[in-house]
Parts: C-alpha cells; structure tokens; sequence
C-alpha cells in the first residue's frame, strides 16, 4: 500500500511495538468511498460513480494523489451538462479544486451564449469571466453577445453594482474589438451605459 500511496509511508513502515495494531482512518470520508480505495490501492483499478466521485476527489487531495483526483474529475467532466455544471462548479470551488474547476471552465467555453445568460454567469469571479473572455476557443456567434454578458455581469441586480464595474475595463479588453461591426461601436459612444464610465477599452 505504501507504494502505491506515498503519503501512508510514514505510517505504514514503522514497525509497530508488540500488540500495537496499525489503523488507518480517514474519517471524512464514508466507508464506500474508503472501501473504492482500498480496492484501486491492491487492485490497480478505479470504480468512478455519481456516487463517490466528489468524496474521492476529497481523498485524494488528503493523501496527496493527483492522478486519482484526475481520474475522478474526468468522470464528471465527461458528464457535466447544463443541469449540473452549477453544482459541479460550486463544488470545485467548495473543495478547491483546480482540476474540475479547470474543466468546468472547459465546458463554460463551448456553451458560453447559455452560460452567459444563466444564473451561473453572474456568479463566477472576475477571474473566471476574464478566463473565459480570453480563450481563443471561446464559442460565441459575435462580440456583441461578449459585451451583453459583461454587463449582465456588471449588473447582477439589474442595476451597475458600484464593486463590479471597476473590473468591466479588464473584461472589455479581452473582447475581440475587430471583429465588432463600426456602427455597434458608434453606437456603444452615444448610449449611457456601464462601458461608459471611465472605461478605456478599445
């Protein structure tokens, strides 16, 4: 076992005193997650289910696996859709995990104009709108649809949120202002919107 986890070295290859008997616990975790891991630790092989994949992610983070958490965040990102992928965001976030993040992230990309327009959007951090808006893999018909999400970001109660709106000039910045039509930019220097407030974008 040891081998195979590492970070069980220590406990593992004391020798214990007499009568001493070597108890692993990990008490976060449930005893079928346990068991799941027991079984790939003599076994080689990983059962991923809806059920265990979040507390295995859990435990590989505790034992210090990243190939098992990436095991783990492949199963879910090959089943994220726009059912789950605000559950399955929160949870990266809850668990700090930058793989699923990541993948999350991945799968915001090519659904974007539906993104864009969920509850979900406004949620994200700036850091992951601005990650977002400087993918070149980004799918999205046209930048108008770019700037529409920045400012329902901006906006998340409807009106410019005073916090948010300092961040609008980074996001802008990443739009693909050349691929923007001449007369939606006049436009955009004549209307009083969130992009008109100190903003130096293009």
């Amino acid at each position: 076992m040891a081998s195979r986890v590492p970070s069980l070295c220590d406990a593992l290859c004391k020798t214990p005193t007499k009568d001493q008997v070597v108890v692993l616990k990990w008490p976060t975790a449930s005893s079928e997650i346990a068991t799941t891991f027991i079984a790939y630790v003599y076994t080689g092989q990983l059962e991923v289910n809806e059920a265990n994949a979040a507390g295995l992610i859990v435990l590989s983070q505790q034992l210090a696996m990243p190939h098992v958490e990436e095991w783990a965040v492949h199963f879910m990102a090959a089943r994220l859709n726009s059912e789950n992928i605000e559950k399955r965001w929160d949870l990266s976030q809850l668990l700090k995990s930058a793989h699923l993040s990541n993948a999350c992230l991945e799968y915001m990309k090519k659904t974007f104009e539906a993104i864009a327009v969920s509850d979900l959007f406004i949620q994200l951090p700036f850091e992951a709108v601005v990650s977002l808006l400087r993918a070149d893999d980004l799918q999205v018909d046209s930048e108008e649809t770019v700037l529409k999400a920045i400012g329902r970001w901006v906006s998340p109660l409807g009106k410019v949120d005073e916090t948010r709106v300092v961040d609008a000039a980074a996001m802008m910045k990443e739009m693909r202002w050349y691929q923007v039509d001449a007369d939606f930019r006049y436009r955009l220097d004549d209307e009083d919107g969130f992009w008109n407030k100190n903003l130096e974008c293009s």
